[in-house]
């Protein structure tokens, strides 16, 4: 039981992590499309 209880606490750790790491990523990829919305403005 304990065994189940340890792999099903790293199981959703590792998921966390995805997610986290997913969110990281598109919080990045936001941040870039606005940076480069605002270099064209300067650029234009």
């Amino acid at each position: 039981m304990n065994e189940d209880l340890s792999i099903a606490l790293a199981g959703s750790r590792s998921n966390r992590c995805r997610l986290a790491m997913r969110a990281v990523g598109e919080r990045i990829a936001g941040l870039r499309v606005i940076l480069a919305a605002i270099f064209s403005d300067v650029v234009a």
